[in-house]
């Protein structure tokens, strides 16, 4: 029987719980004609846990003639389905109402090591990636490697990417955005682009010239106003050549 997290409960019940697996252990219970003729509440009214049957056989298995929600409804835990051997290639099968059941986030379901592609193929709402931690930078750019292919297959615009993750985004260096040329083949907008991810910093203005204050350009424009007028002064004299100003004396004339 599975008792979840009762502490007191367990531990009324270890001996129990380790008697039965020590049963499927040594074979004294035959698993494999219970899993074909039994039930899930036949087997855990025989004692099988849902932690004995992910350590007995692969969740592929499992889900198959069982059903994840039968599992999940069972008991089944994170932990149960990745001791059985969950993975990346499983993630398709869960729905986002199940994996908040399960209690899985973000940082679980790296413990896959899902590509964005096959978190894709959950097919999650935008407003669903973001309440499981998916769209937290640091998962994109640590946890699945983000680049403009692979995150064209969660199904959202650049910007509602720009808005989800709501914090500072380097485009370049966080989510791969490198190469115009490339983003636009991987499919995305090119009108996108140039708004959200090769935003262009327009250049700052020239610097106007410095202004003096206002208390001193009033000062200098009383100073002005107030300074008294002076006489222009008279033109410079003509100065000319002595020989010029004096009188001729003309000279005996001699035929």
């Amino acid at each position: 029987m599975d008792f979840g997290t009762d502490a007191p409960l367990s531990a009324r019940y270890a001996r129990e719980h380790a008697l039965a697996l020590q049963a499927l252990r040594t074979g004294n219970i035959s698993l494999g004609s219970d899993l074909k003729h039994g039930s899930l509440e036949e087997l855990r009214n025989r004692g099988v846990t849902c932690t004995m049957l992910a350590q007995q056989l692969p969740w592929a298995e499992l889900a198959r003639r069982f059903g994840v929600q039968q599992l999940i409804d069972a008991g089944f835990t994170w932990r149960d389905m990745m001791a059985s051997g969950f993975s990346a290639n499983d993630l398709n099968a869960l729905t986002y109402a199940q994996l908040q059941r399960l209690g899985v986030r973000a940082n679980d379901v790296l413990e896959c090591r899902p590509a964005l592609q096959q978190l894709g193929a959950l097919r999650l709402h935008a407003s669903e990636l973001q309440e499981l931690g998916f769209l937290d930078v640091a998962v994109l750019r640590d946890g699945f490697g983000a680049t403009p292919s692979s995150l064209r297959s969660l199904g959202l615009s650049l910007d509602e990417l720009h808005k989800l993750i709501g914090e500072p985004v380097d485009w370049c260096k966080d989510l791969g955005f490198t190469d115009f040329r490339g983003a636009e083949q991987a499919g995305w907008p090119a009108d996108d682009l140039y708004r959200v991810a090769f935003k262009r910093v327009s250049p700052a203005p020239p610097a106007a010239a410095a202004l003096p204050p206002p208390e001193l350009a009033d000062a200098q424009v009383l100073a002005a106003l107030e300074a008294p007028d002076v006489p222009a002064a008279p033109p410079p004299a003509l100065v000319t050549s002595p020989l010029a100003s004096a009188p001729r004396k003309l000279g005996k004339l001699v035929f």
